[in-house]
């Protein structure tokens, strides 16, 4: 498990991603080490709700929202840099496998679970804070989510994992390079 070396760190979801991918570790967050794959489905709920839940919903505890003021400052920060340099800064949002799963039953029960009104929270609040600053987002959260449907198949997860979970799977590949290389 990832186990963030700072105060920054553990505040900020860019910063903890960015410190576990470093890291080059799979399941990134604090909670993640209270989670295996023979956690019980209750276990896996309430930790989804600790975790990954508290940023699907806008914010009810200071210390979410305090992640939030980093994460986004920290966001300012990379895209004032970039274009100081002279450069095009273009932030891609792309959703989580739970986000566009194509089973509707799936997604109803995981918005009651997280307790929120859709399951685009966090995609949402980031595009409307890089708009808001005049930087250029690609957010494919609904794209990604209309083509799971129509097609029905999942654009996360293997044969050997978990389905419609973890990473991109080749067909979520290649549906986020056709999109970036336009």
């Amino acid at each position: 498990a990832c186990r963030p070396r700072s105060p920054l760190a553990t505040a900020s979801m860019l910063a903890l991603f960015t410190t576990c991918t470093a890291a080059g570790t799979r399941r990134c967050s604090p909670a993640s080490s209270a989670i295996s794959s023979n956690a019980s489905p209750k276990l896996a709920a309430k930790a989804e709700v600790t975790v990954g839940g508290r940023f699907q919903r806008p914010p009810e505890e200071e210390k979410v929202e305090n992640a939030w003021r980093v994460t986004e400052g920290m966001l300012a920060l990379l895209a004032e840099e970039v274009q100081g340099r002279d450069r095009d800064f273009i932030l891609l949002v792309t959703p989580s496998g739970k986000q566009v799963n194509p089973d509707p039953e799936y997604r109803a029960q995981r918005m009651e679970v997280i307790g929120a009104e859709n399951l685009f929270y966090w995609n949402r609040r980031i595009q409307a804070f890089a708009e808001e600053r005049d930087i250029e987002v690609v957010n494919l959260d609904q794209e990604m989510l209309d083509y799971s449907i129509l097609n029905q198949t999942c654009l996360y997860g293997f044969d050997n994992a978990v389905p419609c979970g973890g990473h991109w799977n080749e067909e979520g590949h290649r549906l986020t390079g056709e999109r970036m290389a336009e």
